[in-house]
């Protein structure tokens, strides 16, 4: 991605979130889904940024929907 992804990771840090960046978008269907994203936007102009999470019973649904609202709120600052 062409993000500042460790500014990004950083920001969500200093708001309390266990994250950390990865080279490494995992297995096949994650692999296929961040590599055809990544070429969708650099095709038309735009930018990409695949995030891994984990299912609910290893962290609930609400911390996780505060997550990808503080994501946005950080991704809308820097970007």
């Amino acid at each position: 991605t062409t993000l500042p992804v460790e500014e990004i990771t950083k920001s969500l840090a200093k708001k309390g979130y266990n994250v950390m960046t990865s080279d490494d978008a995992g297995r096949f269907v994650c692999n296929y889904v961040y590599y055809h994203s990544l070429r969708f936007a650099e095709q038309n102009g735009t930018k990409s940024l695949f995030v891994h999470v984990p299912l609910f019973f290893t962290i609930n649904e609400e911390t996780q929907m505060q997550f990808a609202a503080s994501l946005l709120e950080v991704l809308a600052t820097i970007c």
